[in-house]
């Protein structure tokens, strides 16, 4: 259908293109300006091609993918709730974009965003008790602000292959198995809090991890942040690492810690070394001074046993 209003379970105005059920699930097709009001759909979900769309108050329940943006679809969805698909609830596929404002992601088998090649800004959303919250990879990039993400079974954020995160001012990623994971990708925690999980930040592979403005990450139940296998991070002024159940930091193998600038970081009250080479103390770098750092006291087994580059 080309040109015309659609009325199908709520408001489409197509520009262009084809928008039509299709096999129990609402296929989007090259169209432009879509508008879709407090729409129902089950079964097939939503099938976003080519298409330029709008969705307010969408509810989506019991798909495979709730909501597929893909082939250099643009969409906005305002306070959605996707709940209960067996893969993704929103995947966002290569050259794609979604603006999600609000709503809430739930009860997702594998993820409740994926982000594959495309691009994602989150902000206000509730994305719980997923398997993983939101997963970034092929290049994609996500902006995540104001959100919080927890209770998911595996991983509350996993960026990886290539991907980019930034991850700010007001997100709580919280009680979930890993709070962030970044893996071959480049994440910035930003004025945010990760706490509660098993364990807060793990990079691997290459990851570039960057912890800055406010940001915390504190309370985990083993170590807040987890550095491995060729992975940096760098730890900002006015960055807190505290009350972990095990090391505040801990650097394994060739894992890089970057003590950048003189302020006010603090990594206190973790229970094993505020800072942890494995092995001790020379092959693991940390760039920097024990004194540059700010506060780092009042942790079980001390300060640091790492060797530091100042």
């Amino acid at each position: 259908m080309r040109r015309e209003r659609l009325d199908l379970a709520g408001r489409r105005d197509a520009e262009r293109g084809v928008a039509r059920l299709r096999d129990a699930r609402l296929y989007l097709g090259r169209v432009r300006r879509v508008l879709l009001q407090g729409v129902t759909v089950g079964a097939g979900g939503i099938f976003a091609s080519g298409a330029m769309f709008t969705a307010n108050g969408l509810h989506v329940t019991g798909t495979p993918t709730g909501v597929h943006v893909l082939n250099g679809s643009v969409a906005w969805l305002s306070n959605p709730t996707i709940e209960g698909s067996t893969e993704s609830g929103i995947q966002v596929g290569d050259s794609s974009s979604l603006t999600l404002n609000g709503g809430t992601l739930q009860d997702d088998g594998q993820s409740g965003i994926t982000v594959a090649g495309g691009r994602a800004d989150i902000r206000n959303a509730q994305i719980t008790g997923n398997e993983n919250g939101v997963e970034v990879q092929f290049g994609g990039a996500a902006a995540i602000n104001g959100s919080t993400i927890a209770d998911n079974s595996r991983n509350g954020i996993h960026g990886y292959l290539g991907s980019t995160l930034n991850i700010g001012t007001g997100t709580v990623v919280e009680d979930n198995q890993t709070g962030v994971i970044a893996q071959s990708a480049d994440v910035t925690l930003w004025d945010m809090r990760v706490e509660h999980n098993q364990t807060g930040v793990i990079g691997l592979t290459g990851a570039l991890v960057s912890l800055s403005n406010g940001s915390a990450v504190e309370s985990n139940d083993g170590d807040g942040i987890s550095l491995l296998n060729g992975s940096v991070a760098t730890i900002l002024p006015d960055a807190k690492v505290s009350d972990n159940g095990w090391n505040g930091i801990e650097l394994r193998g060739t894992g890089t810690l970057w003590i950048e600038g003189l302020g006010t970081r603090v990594i206190t009250g973790n229970g094993g070394w505020g800072i942890s080479c494995d092995p001790a103390p020379s092959t693991p770098l940390v760039l920097g001074t024990l004194a540059s750092i700010g506060t780092v006291s009042g942790n079980g087994a001390g300060a640091s046993n790492c060797a530091f580059v100042g």
